[in-house]
């Protein structure tokens, strides 16, 4: 397919965080909103750890950012774990030879994980085939009405998975004890069983998307803000009832598993949630240059990928091309 190119500079894909706690400008903890390029959260967390000497485990995040393109993610810091007395001072001498702080802030609270209510991201795409540019901007007007209107499919991005992981079977290997797990710590196992359970509900988004019932209701859907959901499994997670109950146990037969299996899923913290099946963009606009390239903004609620509304988007142009 490959009708655009993607992230052919770190300038081309940004990602700003946004959580969803308001901010008081006072209190104990010290919030940094940084600006990365080419690092993980976890980098950040090692640098501000061994620079600024506060303890890892002590740092707070909303969430975690890859280190593809440019992104904008906030930290929390105890003022009490800074022992210098210009606190700003020791935190700015001590991050800006590594990364860019765009602002401090002060709460009465930590940041905690789920604080994230999504990313605003801005994507460049390049066009690299040669195709006529009017007809090319028609589909491309076209995919994006459709995107506005129907959503995408909420895949699990192939970052969910980590490399050498992509189908998550490190995850099933733990659950059926078909793997050595001696030099793992129970953390990691607990993340390899997560992505084994998002490859799952990758598997049962791929069955419904087969059979064109993506989010056309069945019986025994369980249903969130209109939109059919799926299962990502785990010890305490919800099943469906009828038609689509049937659907969730076919994809833990096909994996090996049985629903008593999940049990293991709960030894190692993994509960399991429901996970709407599509995701409609929020604020999405673009603008088309005379190159057929596009640039486009958009919003995604958090634990939504953007490379998986990106896929969605070059196959509906892709079809409308025909």
């Amino acid at each position: 397919m490959n009708i655009f190119d993607f992230k052919r500079t770190k300038n081309d894909f940004i990602v700003k965080e946004v959580i969803n706690d308001k901010l008081t400008g006072k209190g104990e903890f010290i919030y940094i909103l940084i600006k990365k390029r080419g690092k993980t959260t976890f980098e950040i967390i090692d640098f501000i750890g061994s620079n600024i000497g506060v303890d890892k485990k002590n740092i707070g995040i909303a969430g975690l950012k890859d280190k593809d393109g440019i992104t904008y993610q906030w930290f929390s810091i105890h003022k009490k774990d800074i022992k210098y007395k210009d606190k700003e001072k020791c935190i700015r001498k001590g991050l800006n030879k590594f990364c860019k702080i765009i602002k401090i802030e002060y709460n009465d609270k930590p940041l905690k994980i789920g604080q994230n209510l999504g990313n605003n991201f801005e994507i460049n795409l390049y066009k690299n085939k040669k195709i006529e540019l009017d007809k090319l901007k028609n589909a491309i007007q076209k995919a994006f009405e459709i995107l506005k209107n129907n959503g995408f499919p909420n895949y699990y991005g192939v970052q969910r998975f980590g490399k050498g992981n992509l189908k998550g079977f490190i995850g099933k290997g733990i659950i059926k004890s078909e793997v050595k797990t001696k030099f793992m710590s129970k953390r990691e196992k607990k993340i390899k069983i997560q992505s084994f359970s998002s490859y799952l509900f990758n598997c049962y988004l791929k069955l419904r998307e087969h059979r064109r019932i993506l989010n056309n209701k069945i019986d025994g859907d369980i249903i969130i803000d209109n939109i059919c959901t799926g299962p990502v499994y785990g010890f305490d997670m919800k099943f469906a009832t009828d038609k689509a109950l049937s659907l969730e146990i076919q994809i833990l037969k096909d994996a090996g598993l049985t629903i008593n299996d999940l049990q293991k899923f709960g030894e190692y913290g993994v509960f399991g949630f429901r996970r709407k099946l599509i995701c409609i963009p929020q604020n999405l606009t673009y603008e088309i240059n005379d190159n057929g390239d596009i640039n486009m903004k958009f919003f995604l609620e958090s634990g939504v990928y953007a490379s998986s509304m990106y896929n969605h988007f070059e196959k509906l142009v892709y079809n409308l091309l025909k």
